[in-house]
């Protein structure tokens, strides 16, 4: 078995005709707590708005907190899932004879997505849009998301490398593109 490194974040393992490749997720633990600390205030907000509901309300007011509520239980999701992943998460790329294969895990959980090698084109860095909005927050550390590396399968355009520095997407890449040839 051979073992090589990119950086802090990124391990990747050969056994014969196979390579996984795992991207940490991890991030400072200030930050980890900062997110556990925005989680549980998010969390409580929401706990006291749920109250409201025990209360006999008026229409308009019952019909405003339901919405609230809803609002609320989808970030409630994102900033727990963001969490989560950066507490025990990584992205696991294996690539075989036949496949490449790609899995958000956290915890064991998730699912990889398989596609045959001869389906998979175009593999290259994310250009970078210094003026996009959406992509400067994909790349902040409390959400999950900023795909540093993409490819075409058919139509679709997928992406991995989850908000790596354009030195270490660069030094993944041209691995990859190498494994692949084989």
């Amino acid at each position: 078995m051979k073992e090589h490194e990119i950086g802090d974040r990124i391990k990747m393992f050969e056994v014969g005709n196979e390579t996984t490749i795992t991207i940490s997720a991890q991030i400072e633990s200030w930050k980890e707590t900062l997110l556990l600390v925005w989680f549980l205030a998010w969390t409580a907000c929401g706990f006291f708005v749920a109250l409201q509901l025990l209360e006999p309300q008026e229409g308009a007011v019952f019909i405003f907190i339901l919405v609230y509520l809803a609002f609320w239980s989808y970030f409630e999701y994102k900033v727990a899932y963001a969490w989560f992943w950066r507490k025990w998460g990584f992205e696991r790329i294996t690539i075989d004879a036949q496949s490449l294969s790609i899995k958000r895990d956290v915890r064991a959980y998730g699912k990889a997505k398989i596609f045959f090698r001869e389906n998979v084109r175009n593999m290259q860095m994310a250009e970078e849009n210094r003026r996009s909005f959406a992509q400067s927050y994909s790349k902040s550390w409390w959400v999950v998301g900023g795909e540093t590396i993409l490819f075409k399968h058919f139509q679709d355009t997928l992406g991995f490398g989850l908000q790596l520095k354009p030195k270490e997407s660069k030094a993944l890449l041209t691995y990859i593109k190498k494994r692949l040839k084989r």
